[in-house]
């Protein structure tokens, strides 16, 4: 049942990355709700790259100790996300 409950997160990442960076284009700015930012860290945490929420608002990457901010965990995610996907996929 877990196992579920992360694919549907994931899937949820997955089909809001083209919109994140659609957003991205047209505001050019970097900007990530925390709905992004959550979503984007369970994505992660099924590709086994675990975060840590930290008091003010960012997250430290437990792997390397990076510390990165909301809009940078979610470009983190959709560089994975494209890297992992097919090439014929389209978004």
């Amino acid at each position: 049942m877990a196992r579920s409950a992360e694919s549907a997160t994931a899937r949820s990442f997955e089909s809001r990355a083209p919109e994140i960076l659609a957003r991205w284009t047209c505001e050019r700015e970097l900007l990530a709700s925390p709905d992004d930012a959550e979503a984007a860290r369970r994505y992660l945490e099924r590709l086994h790259v675990r975060t840590r929420a930290t008091a003010d608002g960012r997250f430290v990457l437990e792997r390397t100790g990076q510390v990165v901010g909301r809009a940078e965990l979610v470009l983190l995610s959709v560089r994975r996300l494209v890297a992992e996907r097919p090439r014929s996929a389209p978004w």
